[in-house]
């Protein structure tokens, strides 16, 4: 007695019967071959586009919020961020000054556009460090700018 239920031994029986049905019915069961691999691409790729969606907002919420930064500070005079860079409570600080909310440049006075001065470190910290070129370097770069 292998079978514990009903106590008969079919079990050549059903894998010769199981054997010839699959044989029987070819096309359905390469077409259920197809559709598992294909839902299983269905589902690797929504979680992987998923995963790098929220890795994106994650990004995009850093960036509106000015930064990674434990604190960031709004609209402060150039005396209180020296006062708060002075403290020996800080290890890393970060600068950035709105330079202008409005172009003057031809084309873009439609459009809303922001030109922000950042020093290094709050480059790093709102993830906008360079991958390709090069900061804009000397004192008078503002010049060139059409404000």
């Amino acid at each position: 007695m292998n079978d514990i239920l009903f106590g008969n031994n079919n079990g050549a029986v059903i894998k010769k019967l199981s054997g010839r049905y699959f044989k029987a019915s070819k096309s359905r069961n390469i077409i259920a071959i197809i559709a598992i691999v294909l839902t299983t691409i269905l589902f690797t790729t929504i979680f992987t586009l998923g995963s790098g969606l929220m890795d994106t907002v994650h990004d995009q919420n850093i960036r509106k919020a000015g930064g990674e930064g434990q604190a960031v500070l709004n609209y402060i005079s150039d005396e209180v961020y020296n006062d708060i860079a002075e403290s020996p409570l800080i290890d890393h600080i970060a600068y950035t000054k709105a330079v202008s909310y409005r172009l003057k440049n031809p084309g873009l006075e439609r459009w809303r556009s922001d030109l922000w001065y950042m020093d290094d470190t709050a480059l790093e910290f709102a993830r906008y460090t360079p991958t390709t070129g090069r900061r804009p370097e000397g004192a008078n770069f503002r010049n060139r700018l059409y404000l």
